[in-house]
């Protein structure tokens, strides 16, 4: 079987109508971003928040291309030096768009070069060193005042769009002359997103298949599970024949496995607040779909930080319980775990 030929494994979404949004606030935001555009009310930069995979990346692209310009893209750990930067501002021209990924976590002279850009409509002079690569020459070249004095350069009237993570680290200039929008994540949007990817990498599907890897998207905390969620949905389609569809069974299999691709912070803050909610423990790994092996380990100081003297026992009994009455491998009438265990 021949793999998907695609470079990413999210395709691009058209426009903000494409953004799948239960509480109709994005249709909002799409019927500010079309007056900015048409001129009706003026064009204001553009601040998203929300958590880490609530889709502000895809939305911000899907804003950019409602403007119908030349759009130019900035991410935060990209290494791109402050010469570059400079020929990419000078290169634009009226009407473009600037995006900013996850604008709180860039290095603070790249702030401070962006902030000047976009309230001031200057650009830095070229032939620097890179932001990243000599801190201490950024900092002497800061106590000796240089940086700000040399942006010399006009810029012409462009969009400006950012998205954060975290709107308490995004610098004062930017955050007061920005439109705030607010990103909220939900189960139906979560599930057309991954649904959507599927399709886009050639993975037939039943309906039901796509819950349990959205429960995971969404569970997941400080951490962006969608990438890896399809990912290994994709790994799994190349292992089996061309014509097989993803199932119920399979998806639980591969949001099981997904907790493996999870850092133990991330893991264990995860089990945690979904624990806050159903107030069970056994109830909250099998929504999620804990491996036994994980699931002991986050169960143990879930129980003791319940109540160490009564509760704690009960919950151990109830862990192992449910541990007993999962199948293994062996159990199970697919052999597909069994066969990638032997490979």
């Amino acid at each position: 079987m021949t793999t998907s030929p695609n470079t990413q494994l999210f395709p691009p979404i058209a426009t903000l109508k494409h953004f799948v949004d239960p509480t109709g606030s994005v249709a909002a935001l799409d019927a500010v971003v079309d007056s900015m555009i048409t001129g009706c009310t003026p064009r204001k930069p553009i601040l998203l928040e929300g958590a880490v995979g609530t889709g502000k990346r895809h939305l911000a692209r899907a804003i950019a291309r409602e403007f119908g310009t030349t759009v130019f893209e900035f991410e935060p750990h990209s290494g791109m030096s402050r010469s570059e930067f400079a020929e990419i501002l000078q290169s634009i021209r009226p009407s473009d768009v600037v995006v900013a990924h996850n604008l709180d976590e860039f290095a603070g002279p790249f702030l401070r070069d962006m902030v000047i850009a976009v309230i001031s409509r200057r650009a830095p002079a070229a032939a620097e060193p890179t932001w990243w690569q000599d801190p201490a020459a950024a900092a002497a070249r800061e106590r000796r005042g240089e940086g700000a004095s040399d942006m010399s350069r006009r810029l012409p009237e462009f969009e400006f769009i950012a998205t954060t993570n975290s709107i308490g680290s995004v610098p004062g200039p930017i955050l007061n002359a920005s439109m705030k929008f607010a990103l909220h994540s939900s189960q139906a949007g979560t599930e057309a997103g991954i649904a959507r990817a599927l399709r886009f990498n050639g993975v037939a599907f039943e309906p039901s298949a796509i819950e349990p890897l959205a429960a995971i998207v969404r569970a997941a905390q400080g951490e962006d599970m969608s990438e890896t969620i399809v990912a290994m949905v994709c790994a799994w389609k190349a292992r089996v024949s061309a014509d097989r569809w993803l199932t119920l069974d399979d998806a639980c299999k591969i949001a099981e496995a997904a907790w493996s691709f999870m850092p133990a912070t991330s893991m264990t803050r995860s089990f945690a607040a979904a624990l806050k909610r159903t107030h069970d423990v056994g109830q909250t790994i099998a929504a999620l779909k804990i491996p036994p092996h994980l699931a002991a380990e986050l169960a143990a100081p879930a129980g003791r930080a319940v109540n160490p003297d009564a509760e704690s026992a009960a919950l151990q009994q109830k862990l192992t319980r449910l541990l007993a009455q999962t199948p293994t491998p062996a159990d199970d009438d697919d052999d597909e775990i069994e066969d990638a265990q032997e490979e």
